[in-house]
């Protein structure tokens, strides 16, 4: 990573960049969904970011972790993106939809 950091100004951008300070910044209403089996993105990020939306003055932070589910809110056990393409179903789940959907008509009042 060291070497293609130097060669390529977005991988140095990508390593240094720290989500926590923009997420200190937002001021809307925020959704934050994560799957359970998440390798990309562990689930414990997500609650950080709520967490520091929340510090920074969000008042309106919805943090869900859906356990089973991977990065691409699909059922899979390991979460490994190497076995994305095995994956039985390529079907985001009524669950996760339902939630997305509920949040926005709830805040498009």
């Amino acid at each position: 990573l060291d070497s293609a950091a130097v060669a390529q100004p977005w991988v140095r951008y990508y390593l240094s960049y720290d989500p926590i300070v923009t997420a200190r910044k937002v001021r809307v209403p925020a959704l934050l969904l994560q799957g359970g089996n998440d390798r990309q993105i562990s689930p414990d990020q997500a609650a950080m970011l709520g967490d520091a939306m929340k510090a920074g003055g969000d008042r309106d932070v919805t943090v869900h972790v859906f356990p089973g589910l991977n990065h691409l809110f699909l059922v899979d056990s390991t979460g490994n993106p190497a076995t994305y393409q095995a994956l039985p179903s390529r079907v985001i789940g009524a669950d996760v939809q339902g939630m997305i959907t509920g949040w926005i008509v709830q805040h498009s009042k």
